[in-house]
């Protein structure tokens, strides 16, 4: 059903879907990592790079949204063993459910965005940590690490998150230095390695992520932000004089990064009180879409009436926290959704941008759903055994019982 709708309704009506297929097919020519005729590194590698795959194995492009379908379908998969791993085999089947049919994931699923490519990254990071640390293998320590460069250099506003899950791993693993810390390490920084060593020599800067960081520093931080504008902040003037300068992409990005800067330190009141509501529209179930067709009534309520649930139910589940504690597991879903606002208001937050961190609250929902529906059960199972009647001794049966009684009393 997610695959039939994405292939119905993903028709590549945005531009930054159309760049991401423009640089895999770049890639392919031989003209090197470009986005309109010019070197670049604006958009991060992950996703481009695993179009381009598609792209040699001759997918149309009008069947690459298929894709971004497979993610999520294999997210469902993932967040499946993750939740049984919690709370037993009913927890995974309730957790990969609601992933698959989250109206945001099937609508990010339908697009080129590579979030759901994130979100399976993450999710897929989680579960490789979960296994017995004395069963480590070197490969499964490599997937973690490449798993998490595959986050940064998809959606680089979930570095933060990859982060916490890779020393989580680590630290689960931390006796089992050679079999798992090690070749987690070097398949993590073995990638971000090559891309900067890359950008250096095509923009003689150091860029490890992205050139897109500093403009999105100054659309966060400038006189004309707001919590919720995102990228529609008014930041015109800054672009106009980065095209007076005639700069190079790395030397915009640095000077976007200094002027949001030179804002802040400017405007520390300001700053600060726009950092806190950032970080409270984090938690927002809707931002109005950036583009001119903008999003409707109905795109609202449904936002706000799947959202707001996972919220509820993860809630009760920390009020369930005496009662059944939290496994490992769960503080780390419970960590990373909720510390990731920290860090995605240094630069701006949306609701999409969000989105693959949904999956944390998604497991947590599955989780409590499970323990709260094994609690009403054990409750009616011991209503219906207190109300069931003894069945009555036999004569022969209370004569016995009367005559061991009578031998206990001698």
């Amino acid at each position: 059903m997610v695959m039939a709708f994405a292939l119905a309704t993903g028709d590549l009506s945005y531009r930054d879907e159309r760049g991401y297929v423009t640089i895999a097919d770049s890639v392919l020519r031989g003209d090197g990592y470009q986005l309109d005729g010019e070197t670049t590194a604006y958009r991060p590698p992950a996703w481009p790079l695993l179009l381009a795959v598609f792209r040699l194995l001759g997918t149309p492009i009008e069947l690459l949204v298929a894709v971004s379908a497979a993610l999520l379908v294999v997210s469902a998969l993932l967040a499946r063993r993750i939740a049984t791993h919690i709370a037993g085999p009913s927890a995974g089947w309730i957790a990969a459910f609601l992933l698959l049919l989250y109206p945001l994931n099937v609508y990010t699923a339908a697009t080129l965005y590579p979030q759901t490519l994130a979100m399976a990254a993450l999710l897929g990071a989680v579960a490789l940590s979960l296994d017995d640390p004395r069963a480590a293998r070197p490969w499964r320590g490599a997937a973690v690490g490449l798993l998490a460069v595959v986050v940064l250099y998809s959606a680089p506003t979930l570095a933060f998150a990859a982060l916490i899950v890779v020393l989580w791993a680590l630290w689960r693993f931390r006796q089992q230095t050679l079999r798992f810390v090690v070749p987690a390490v070097l398949a993590g920084l073995l990638p971000v390695a090559l891309w900067t060593a890359r950008n250096a020599v095509a923009f003689d800067a150091f860029v490890p992520v992205s050139t897109a960081t500093g403009v999105n520093l100054l659309l966060g931080n400038s006189a004309e932000a707001t919590p919720t504008s995102g990228v529609t902040a008014d930041i015109d003037s800054y672009r106009e004089a980065a095209e007076r300068g005639a700069m190079t992409e790395s030397e915009k990005s640095a000077f976007y990064t200094d002027a949001a800067f030179t804002w802040v330190s400017e405007h520390p009141d300001e700053a600060a009180q726009l950092y806190l509501g950032k970080v409270v529209n984090y938690f927002a179930p809707y931002n109005e879409p950036a583009s001119a067709t903008g999003g409707g009534t109905l795109e609202r309520l449904v936002s706000y009436l799947t959202f707001v649930p996972l919220v509820a139910l993860a809630l009760v589940r920390l009020a369930l926290w005496r009662k059944f504690p939290p496994k490992p597991p769960e503080l780390l879903l419970l960590t990373v959704f909720m510390s990731s606002a920290a860090f995605m208001a240094l630069t701006f937050t949306r609701t999409r941008f969000r989105q693959p961190l949904d999956s944390m609250l998604i497991i947590e929902a599955a989780v409590c759903s499970a323990l709260l529906a094994g609690m009403v059960l054990r409750e009616r199972r011991a209503d219906h055994q207190s109300r069931v009647p003894r069945p009555r001794e036999s004569g022969d049966e209370a004569l016995g019982a009367a005559s061991r009684r009578h031998q206990i009393g001698r």
